[in-house]
């Protein structure tokens, strides 16, 4: 799995639960002052444009954009 993060407070969340239960998680860290949040790739698998965004494994279309759901 990966989890889409930058630096603002739901997504911080997020990995927090994510290393608290020692999930095997790829963590990928988005730059908003960049504008990286708007990149096609990452539209592609949140067409909202937000973080965090929750890809299952590769082969896998389940994504989870909404941080209390990750």
């Amino acid at each position: 799995m990966k989890l889409y993060y930058s630096d603002v407070l739901s997504p911080h969340k997020a990995c927090a639960v994510a290393r608290y239960l020692k999930s095997p998680v790829e963590f990928v860290y988005l730059d908003l002052v960049k504008g990286e949040q708007q990149a096609p790739a990452y539209l592609v698998l949140n067409p909202n444009g937000k973080v965090p965004t929750l890809v299952e494994a590769s082969g896998s279309s389940g994504r989870t954009t909404r941080s209390c759901a990750i």
